[in-house]
């Protein structure tokens, strides 16, 4: 068994023949490039029970020999794949299943009968040429792959460059990545050559997709939890990126939020064992790309949520209706800056940083100091502290809740969600009984919250389309109706908010007591 890690990047065909001329490819290269053509063909059974399970079965064709591979979904983030690989030479283009080893594969496969079961799902024919390159002490094998998936009558073109690590550190796929997406317009790939053929062969478009439950192992630091919570929140990032650029379903957007604020919670829980350098460069990036995508959610809740009730009350009022008409044509345009955005250099290049952040650790703060102490500390004893210290900010704030403005509302939902994530991120370490009722208890205080956000937001959304609008009475009108109900929504939210907060500061801690940081080695 072989572990493969690589990272794959989309170019646009027309520039394939530049791209060849590549001087890291001709400069780095430790031998001549090799061209091959590769018919490869996937099975499953009729169920797809290999892919349920994450795992993918592929025959290539090279010449006249063939090769048989079971590849294993192992981590992922940061646009990298990283798979257990299970290769062996074949006598024909049939599976043989019997010649793998590894005893858990073996039992799976034997108890689901899939070998006998196995039939043909799409096929691959793939024009390759590799180079294999030195990249600051390690080797990448870098695929040029022209071709097509085929499924059913179905066809999907393939142009795409894909980097994988034979030798050295992980980080060096991103340092070659990064090297070349400063000349070329690449795109990460965010799904494999399989994914791509399964949708193909179901005739089904990628669909949003909510964050995974993040494992983190009991002995794990604080240090690798990090890792570990930055490359799901980056995976579930990345996942809905082509359902956002569809434009067809607003979940897309919102679970491509979702992550970015994930990841914003994270960097801003382990700000203090930062580089200062880094978490000041991190925050910046990050809270760009949540502002370029926000527009784009902001339209999605006031057309399909915020306005549809009001419409069904007063389906004739024509000045609600060219409200309506105004908003669906500003959110188009939202979509449109979100496509642009994904096209850009400098989208591109801040995910594969990112990525190389979180592989090489060059986030931490300075060896030697009290805050890289506290990254080598179990990460429940990091975890009750933070999540202590979030508790304590939201009950603190809170203590004027009967007084507090629309805007402090909002603050405090904000200050509800920070904790929810943090709970999130570590609620494997803990029992999960007391994690769900506390879990439940903070999600109901934010959903009770939520009117008070979407009027915070829908003000402004409101003084975007007045001006275009021509006729100022009727725009009077009908941005008034919308207030009117948005505070009917608000005043009736907030009846039952004393109970919500009673049943919340009732709720009792899933976390241990804290316990201080620990101390560099020498320090008194």
């Amino acid at each position: 068994m072989a572990e493969e890690i690589e990272l794959k990047l989309a170019l646009a065909p027309e520039l394939v023949g530049a791209l060849r001329r590549d001087p890291t490819l001709k400069a780095q290269a430790l031998k001549r490039p090799v061209t091959r053509r590769l018919f490869s063909v996937y099975y499953d059974t009729p169920e797809l029970e290999l892919s349920q399970a994450g795992m993918a079965l592929r025959v290539r064709r090279v010449g006249q020999r063939f090769v048989q591979t079971l590849k294993v979904a192992g981590a992922a983030g940061g646009g990298l794949h990283q798979y257990a690989e299970h290769e062996q030479p074949l006598a024909s283009e049939r599976p043989d299943l019997a010649s793998i080893a590894e005893p858990a594969l073996k039992r799976f496969l034997a108890k689901k009968k899939i070998a006998h079961r196995l039939v043909p799902v799409f096929s691959t024919e793939i024009k390759r040429r590799v180079w294999l390159l030195g990249v600051g002490g390690a080797e990448i094998e870098v695929a040029l792959d022209e071709g097509e998936i085929q499924s059913g009558g179905q066809r999907l073109a393939i142009t795409e460059l894909e980097l994988e690590l034979k030798l050295g550190a992980t980080e060096a796929v991103y340092d070659l990545a990064i090297d070349l997406a400063q000349r070329w317009p690449f795109r990460i790939e965010w799904q494999t050559k399989a994914a791509r053929g399964y949708r193909l062969f179901l005739g089904a478009e990628q669909e949003a997709r909510r964050g995974s439950p993040i494992a983190i192992e009991r002995g794990a630091t604080a240090q690798s939890a990090f890792g570990d919570i930055a490359r799901a929140c980056l995976a579930q990032f990345g996942a809905n990126e082509a359902v956002v650029e569809r434009g067809e379903d607003p979940e897309g957007v919102h679970q491509a939020r979702v992550a970015l604020r994930r990841m914003r919670a994270l960097v801003a829980a382990y700000r203090h064992y930062m580089a200062n350098d880094v978490h000041g460069w991190l925050s910046q990036e990050l809270r760009w790309l949540q502002q370029e995508l926000s527009p784009a959610r902001d339209w999605d809740v006031f057309v399909g949520y915020t306005l549809p009730p009001i419409l069904r009350r007063l389906p004739e009022d024509l000045a609600l209706q060219h409200l309506q008409g105004e908003a669906e044509a500003v959110r188009r345009a939202a979509y449109d800056t979100v496509r642009a955005l994904f096209a850009s250099p400098r989208y591109t290049l801040l995910l594969l940083k990112v990525g190389r952040l979180i592989e090489a650790g060059d986030w931490k703060a300075p060896a030697g100091t009290s805050e890289a102490a506290t990254l080598d500390e179990p990460i429940k004893r990091f975890a009750d502290r933070l999540l202590a210290f979030r508790q304590r900010r939201l009950k603190k704030f809170a203590k004027k809740r009967e007084s507090l403005s629309e805007s402090e509302l909002h603050r405090l939902r904000l200050l509800a969600k920070k904790l929810r994530y943090s709970a999130d991120f570590f609620r494997s370490l803990y029992a999960q009984k007391p994690v769900r009722r506390f879990y439940a208890a903070i999600a109901e205080l934010q959903d009770r919250l939520g009117s008070i956000n979407d009027a915070v937001v829908t003000h402004g959304l409101l003084q975007k389309l007045e001006p275009r609008m021509p006729d100022s009475a009727e725009a009077a009108h009908a941005i008034g109706l919308v207030r009117g109900w948005q505070a009917a929504k608000i005043d009736q939210d907030l009846i039952g908010f004393a109970q919500v907060w009673k049943d919340f500061s009732a709720a009792k801690p899933f976390w241990g007591k804290p316990r201080e940081p620990a101390k560099p080695a020498g320090a008194e």
